[in-house]
């Protein structure tokens, strides 16, 4: 039923704490994990679907590890109260600003950050659409590989144009005790990567690529091989530095339409 504000829709208040919603995987399961409270905190307020007033809510504690222990939740106001909508299972970004485009609809660009095996983590910069329900990762690295996502911003408030930009820090050298991932040298310098949209997604434009190229690890060659060729790096970007998009994973949670 409809809920008087965004944070009671997206999970179950019970007598003023917030217990895991039907839609996660932490719901009703008995002792253990159930008895710690959710934890719901507003991500971005805007019109995500349509000309609505809709909310992301971020609810913490209500799945396990590989889903980054929780998710986002979609919910929207009606004239009886505020229902949830979609929620994105393992979605938890750091922080999100939004982009209100020609169409009047709200997109998110994230910095994302989630803790991995054996003491290391990964951060990652992320375009949302809820609309075409796309998600589109712009730049992602390991603690490892001595790269961080610092920050994500939209070049500008003009609503048709939609570039992205992302603040790295680089040229660090890490290594991983199997307890944290720690810098041990190398100089920390900071960059900016600039990211257009294109048909099939977003594409770094031509400094962009070119920072891009020299930040990958070099090809493994045989040194025999090396010292005939004498090859250098390939123009195109590594799998691991080029922008990917794919659907958006979203759980239809209430059976409403605009």
């Amino acid at each position: 039923m409809p809920a008087s504000s965004p944070f009671d829709a997206a999970c179950n208040t019970v007598n003023g704490h917030c217990k895991c919603p039907w839609f996660t995987a932490f719901f009703d399961v008995g002792a253990g994990a159930s008895d710690s409270d959710a934890r719901a905190s507003l991500l971005q307020a805007g019109a995500f679907t349509g000309a609505l007033t809709e909310a992301l809510i971020a609810l913490s504690g209500c799945t396990g590890y590989l889903a980054n222990y929780g998710g986002a939740v979609l919910v929207r106001r009606t004239g009886q109260g505020w229902l949830p909508i979609a929620y994105h299972e393992g979605f938890l970004p750091l922080s999100c600003t939004s982009h209100r485009g020609a169409d009047g609809l709200e997109r998110l660009a994230c910095l994302e950050s989630y803790g991995q095996n054996q003491g290391s983590y990964a951060s990652s910069a992320t375009v949302v659409d809820f609309v075409e329900r796309r998600y589109g990762t712009l730049f992602y690295s390991t603690c490892e590989d001595g790269r961080d996502v610092r920050s994500v911003r939209w070049r500008t408030s003009d609503p048709f144009a939609l570039d992205v930009e992302v603040v790295i820090d680089h040229g660090m050298r890490r290594e991983n005790s199997g307890l944290s991932c720690e810098t041990v040298g190398g100089k920390r310098r900071s960059s900016v990567l600039s990211y257009t949209p294109q048909l099939d997604g977003y594409a770094p434009n031509e400094r962009s690529a070119k920072l891009l190229q020299k930040l990958a690890d070099p090809p493994e060659l045989d040194p025999k091989v090396r010292s005939v060729l004498a090859a250098k790096p390939p123009e195109v970007l590594p799998d691991q530095l080029r922008p990917k998009r794919e659907p958006l994973e979203l759980t239809d949670v209430c059976p409403c339409t605009p």
